[in-house]
């Protein structure tokens, strides 16, 4: 595709991604009672509201990780995470493939030679795509800019999405327990109590330690070999 085509599309899509959030995610949505009212006027389409308003919630400014808590107040535990799950993966390998077919070849240009940790970084995610994305989304979780970046790099899209699969599941869970806990008893004092924070904290630690114990044991590998 040539550099003005590449153009006109990135363009295109901003526009229609501005577009969507404009229809789909007005600012009287982007509250507990306002998506409540929409969820509820949609009757059995309420879930695709949410999922609609969660995916377009990637192309504006402001943490993901508050739509995912609404998932668990609006819809409870199980499904509610459910929820958020679908739209995460849909929002993140959206906003990739914007990167992907718009502006990799710019951005591997001006950026790969220039600074050697972009390079290496490419470089890792090439051979070692799945965990070094599941290890930077257990880092950053659904942060835009890390869905920015990764579009620009060469990871393979295949293990773009499973790690991203893999690597969201613990804070996804984290914020829609929390959500869950919120929506059961409408008190944040109810959500900080130990019995609530501490279990959440513990499997968040957990998976923290064994990230980095497998992380150790490759480099431990790599230095041997």
């Amino acid at each position: 595709m040539s550099p003005p085509l590449r153009l006109a599309l990135a363009v295109l899509l901003v526009a229609a991604a501005c577009i969507a959030v404009a229809h789909v995610a007005p600012p009287a949505w982007l509250s507990v009672d306002g998506m409540r009212r929409a969820v509820e006027a949609a009757g059995v389409l309420g879930p695709l509201v949410f999922l609609g308003v969660f995916v377009a919630g990637f192309f504006i400014p402001g943490p993901e990780i508050l739509f995912a808590a609404l998932g668990g107040i609006l819809f409870g535990g199980l499904p509610g995470f459910v929820y958020a799950y679908v739209a995460s993966l849909i929002g993140t390998t959206t906003t990739f493939f914007l990167v992907r077919y718009t502006a990799q070849e710019y951005a591997q240009r001006a950026l790969r030679d220039r600074f050697e940790w972009i390079r290496a970084l490419d470089e890792r995610l090439v051979h070692r795509g799945v965990l070094t994305v599941t290890g930077l989304r257990l880092l950053l979780f659904l942060s835009p800019p890390l869905n920015w970046a990764l579009g620009a790099t060469r990871v393979r899209t295949s293990h773009y999405v499973f790690g991203t699969a893999i690597g969201i599941v613990p804070g996804l869970a984290a914020a829609v327990y929390f959500g869950d806990v919120l929506g059961a008893t409408g008190s944040v004092s109810d959500v900080l109590r130990p019995g609530v924070v501490l279990p959440a904290a513990a499997a968040l630690l957990l998976v923290a330690t064994v990230a980095v114990a497998a992380h150790r044991l490759r480099a431990g590998r790599s230095g041997r070999a």
